[in-house]
């Protein structure tokens, strides 16, 4: 009677300390299945990430494309060769970020297996606390009872240094998908920037199979000279037909754009302010035509390439002075060289301009009807000729 008493104190004494026993093991259980789903969740953005760096090996077709087209000597096509080779160097940065992202997934699935064996020894020894707790319940207390709520104890100890060492697995996969987070994000710099450089390589390709065109009609325009293209700009020359002098060329950049695959011309500048030129860019802007602007720009210099030369040939022979504001020239004659004709060239001379004599300066008794030339079309060198057997034994 006594002995069954004694089982039955003992037996309530085990009791109270199975609750906190089970609260322990409860925390351990629920620590273990957190560190279990993070791992999870990991390891699906890993296989993730995995998949979107194998469908980036698809840019391959993209740059055999451009390879293919990159060939050539011109200003342009060599920009297009420096970009070629600034992608093969991406492409070699990607290659090593792969070989990076190789490495560290096999980092991640030796974590994995890991903590998936840390896992099962966690598994076993629940099992084994388990079953010891039931054997608890369902035996005599004696003296052994005690060696076995030690051995539970240390398989508490045991379970909570497996989830710590567990836990510190998880942290280190964890370090391992944020390095290859940033690999993987530098690689997607690096392809954008390819393809941004790829759409302009296009876009200037396109530019300079048009340039090509219209060159075409250029060489059959003498005094024209292809300077290059630089960017979205293509430079031409416009020469005297007999001289390359550089004081008597027109420089011309143009702007080029592309608007619904069609080129566009959508600026011109000129590097010479005493011409009236803005009537033959705005056309040319308007009817979007290349030719139609050199054509034109061509006969407007080349008349003003007259006039300079007739002028320098003038210079010469006579005193004069040239006014590009006024398109006014003055002219020294007369014996004490004391009389100044000033004579007005209008803008269009030689090709359809005419020139009239607004003033004679230095004696009041002059008649201008008396000395005027009446010839029709006359030129800037019929005039001072005249001039000066009117004038010149005054």
């Amino acid at each position: 009677m006594n002995e069954s008493l004694e089982i039955e104190q003992r037996l309530e004494s085990l009791s109270k300390l199975d609750p906190a026993i089970k609260v322990e093991l409860h925390k351990s259980k629920i620590q273990v299945d957190q560190l279990k789903n993070a791992f999870h969740n990991e390891y699906v953005r890993y296989s993730m990430l995995h998949a979107l760096d194998a469908a980036s090996k698809n840019g391959d077709t993209l740059e055999a494309t451009i390879s293919s087209s990159l060939t050539g000597d011109t200003p342009m096509e060599e920009e297009m060769s420096n970009i070629q080779k600034e992608v093969n160097k991406m492409k070699k940065d990607i290659d090593q970020s792969k070989s990076c992202i190789e490495d560290t997934s096999k980092e991640l699935e030796k974590a994995y297996e890991d903590y998936e064996a840390g896992l099962k020894v966690l598994n076993e020894l629940t099992e084994e606390y388990q079953l010891k707790q039931n054997t608890l319940s369902t035996t005599n207390l004696n003296d052994d009872s005690e060696n076995t709520l030690d051995s539970v104890q240390k398989m508490k100890a045991a379970i909570n240094t497996l989830s710590r060492d567990t836990e510190k697995q998880l942290r280190a996969t964890e370090l391992s998908i944020l390095t290859m987070n940033s690999v993987l994000l530098e690689d997607k710099e690096q392809n954008n920037r390819m393809k941004i450089d790829m759409t302009h390589c296009s876009e200037q390709k396109r530019i300079l199979e048009w340039c090509h065109k219209v060159l075409d009609f250029i060489e059959v325009l003498p005094g024209i000279k292809d300077r290059g293209v630089i960017g979205d700009r293509w430079c031409v020359s416009i020469a005297g037909v007999e001289s390359e002098s550089s004081n008597l060329k027109l420089n011309v950049t143009m702007t080029l754009g592309w608007c619904y695959d069609k080129p566009v011309l959508r600026s011109v500048q000129v590097d010479n302010t005493d011409l009236d030129l803005n009537s033959v860019i705005n056309r040319a802007i308007e009817l979007n035509d290349i030719r139609y602007l050199l054509a034109n720009l061509q006969n407007v210099w080349l008349s003003r390439y007259m006039f300079v030369s007739e002028l320098e040939t003038l210079r010469q022979s006579y005193a004069l002075d040239w006014d590009q504001s006024t398109h006014t020239l003055k002219v020294i004659f007369g014996k004490r060289a004391d009389l100044v004709c000033i004579l007005n060239v209008r803008p269009d001379y030689p090709s359809s301009g005419t020139i009239t004599l607004e003033s004679v300066k230095g004696d009041s008794h002059i008649d201008l009807e008396s000395i005027k030339l009446v010839t029709q079309n006359s030129t800037l060198t019929d005039w001072l000729n005249h001039l000066h057997k009117k004038l010149g034994k005054i």
